[in-house]
């Protein structure tokens, strides 16, 4: 695919556009023309790197999102929300919505869904979001450079990475014994609600 960057006017221009691509090269096809990414390659094409921000983070939020569900979300909501009153209203796959980026983030560090070096990775590019995206008023300048690293670590860390390890082991057991862990002594079924204890 030929990028075109009428925005990009500085002398780092081939090096973007080379670099772009090939981070976008490095994803699978349904990743590489996933709806934000489409945006985001937009934006970049037209020097509006802070809309091109916006757009690389709600490409990673949505795909966090889609790892959750595929593990145990009431494991995940249990690990993230600790007031009991407010963990009720979350009982839908619908309801991650409600959580806020940084405990999604935080969320899938504590459950190793993202590694510890990913989530420092994500948690600096959310606060750029924060603060130099055209999610808010700010007059922060970013570079086309800074972008494609920025995509390279949400490609890197998120987008083509699936969980390994301790998280794929808790998941399998989950999944086939049909009951979690809870915070307690015993162990609560989901079938029978019963306390089993040792």
């Amino acid at each position: 695919m030929d990028l075109i960057f009428m925005g990009v006017q500085t002398i780092e221009e081939p090096i973007f556009s080379f670099e772009l691509q090939h981070q976008l090269h490095r994803q699978p096809y349904y990743q590489q023309y996933a709806m934000y990414i489409s945006k985001f390659v937009a934006a970049c094409s037209a020097g509006l790197f802070d809309a091109a921000l916006n757009m690389l983070w709600n490409e990673t939020v949505v795909n966090l999102r889609e790892k959750v569900k595929r593990f145990d979300m009431d494991y995940f909501l249990d690990s993230v929300i600790t007031d009991s009153k407010r963990r009720a209203a979350f009982r839908s796959e619908d309801d991650l919505a409600k959580l806020e980026e940084w405990e999604l983030v935080k969320g899938c560090r504590d459950t190793g869904i993202i590694t510890d070096i990913g989530f420092k990775h994500l948690d600096y590019i959310r606060d750029k979001r924060n603060h130099a995206s055209a999610a808010h008023p700010n007059h922060n300048d970013l570079s086309g450079l800074q972008l494609v690293s920025w995509l390279e670590t949400c490609i890197k860390e998120v987008l083509v990475k699936e969980p390994k390890g301790a998280v794929v082991q808790i998941n399998s057991y989950f999944t086939t014994l049909g009951h979690r862990p809870y915070p307690c002594a015993g162990i609560i079924c989901r079938d029978s609600k019963k306390d089993v204890r040792p």
